[in-house]
């Protein structure tokens, strides 16, 4: 959330109030970022759109990000652990095949495990997908519940040309829901409530169109930067709460560094 000031914030101190100095947002501090791709049969004809997104994202990344790749079909498997070297990510996907069944949420599950892991305390998981999927144990609220609770945010692009409505989901036929259709109310469902977003992109979209969704989801949650007095009385290693006024569904994770 971008654009609050000193007076959105609520510090303390076990019952003791805090006084708010000063608030600054860094939009492009460090991250880690976990990619989780799915590779499974119905992104065969998306693949070059997954690729170009891929390569697009990387390039936007601060040099210092750490980062991991995801792959899903009928199963998570971990293809690059946590690294910097991000040209890494490009050729490891340069060399996958679509192939199988779809286990979206699970393999947003496992992505987010890996991501727990790296260095930076801003975590994004990008996920790039149709949206459709038919193999997970897992569900979204099991995938929302995990974001929240490791403070992960997740942005999605979802490629595909024709966007699946619910409501007609079970009367499309098969060919047409592999090769051309996407979910992309499934994965807003996802997004939407970690505080990232969904990017809709068309298989035919140009360089153009890349770039800005890559834009879009490379940038990542930012942080912001609150400095504040600490009372005389007050250990300096005292523990601070820190909470958004009017918003007590957010969840805070914060650091003394």
């Amino acid at each position: 959330m971008r654009g609050l000031t000193t007076a959105d914030f609520d510090l303390a101190s076990g019952t003791q109030a805090l006084q708010v100095a000063s608030v600054e947002f860094i939009a492009n501090a460090p991250q880690s970022v976990g990619f989780v791709i799915d590779v499974s049969g119905s992104m065969q004809p998306k693949m070059a759109q997954m690729k170009s997104a891929i390569g697009a994202i990387v390039d936007r990344l601060n040099p210092g990000d750490d980062v991991l790749l995801v792959g899903l079909a009928k199963k998570p498997y971990l293809l690059v652990s946590g690294t910097t070297d991000h040209n890494l990510i490009v050729e490891r996907v340069d060399g996958l095949k679509a192939f199988g069944r779809t286990d979206l949420y699970d393999g947003m599950i496992s992505g987010m495990s890996h991501l727990v892991g790296l260095c930076f305390t801003t975590k994004t998981l990008v996920v790039i997908s149709d949206g459709v999927d038919d193999a997970s144990v897992a569900g979204n609220s099991q995938v929302i519940e995990q974001a929240r609770d490791d403070g992960i945010q997740i942005g999605a692009i979802g490629i595909g040309d024709i966007v699946l409505n619910p409501a007609s989901r079970s009367s499309l036929p098969w060919s047409i829901r592999a090769i051309d259709v996407v979910d992309v109310s499934s994965l807003e469902a996802i997004t939407d409530p970690t505080g990232g977003r969904t990017v809709h992109l068309m298989m035919s979209d140009d360089e153009s169109q890349l770039k800005a969704a890559a834009a879009s989801i490379a940038e990542g949650p930012g942080v912001y930067v609150v400095e504040f007095a600490r009372p005389p009385g007050i250990a300096s290693n005292a523990p601070v709460s820190v909470a958004i006024k009017g918003h007590p569904d957010y969840v805070i994770h914060s650091s003394s560094q």
